[in-house]
C-alpha cells in the first residue's frame, strides 16, 4: 500500500494546464496575475496521513481538483526519466509526498 500511496501522491502533484507561479518578493502566489483557484489547501504531513488511513476515499477527496501542497523541502532531484522532483516532509520518516514538475517550471 505505501507504493501505492507514494505513486498517486506523485502523480497528484504533477503540473496540470494552469501554471501557479511564485512572486518570491511578496510569498504571495499568482497565475497569470491573480489568485490561482485552488480547491483544497493541505500540508503534505495531512495528505500523506489522509492517503494512509484511507486510500480510496483521499482520492476521491481530491482527484481532479488543484490541490495546494504546503510543507518543508526534504529533496530536490531528478528521476531515471531525468523529471526534475521536490519531496516534501511528512511524519513517516521514510516516505515523503513527492511532487514532479514539467519541463516548463523547471527553473
Amino acid at each position: 500500500m505505501t507504493l501505492a500511496v507514494f505513486g498517486l501522491l506523485a502523480i497528484g502533484c504533477t503540473d496540470t494546464e494552469e501554471s501557479i507561479k511564485t512572486d518570491t518578493s511578496s510569498g504571495n502566489q499568482s497565475q497569470s496575475g491573480s489568485e490561482p483557484s485552488v480547491a483544497v489547501r493541505v500540508t503534505a504531513t495531512q495528505l500523506f496521513a489522509d492517503y494512509e488511513a484511507n486510500e480510496v476515499s483521499a482520492d476521491e477527496k481530491d482527484k481532479g481538483k488543484a490541490v495546494l501542497v504546503s510543507g518543508t523541502i526534504e529533496n530536490i532531484g531528478k528521476d531515471l526519466l531525468d523529471t526534475l522532483y521536490v519531496t516534501l516532509k511528512t511524519d513517516n520518516p521514510i516516505i515523503g509526498v513527492q511532487c514532479a514538475c514539467s519541463d516548463e517550471h523547471r527553473s
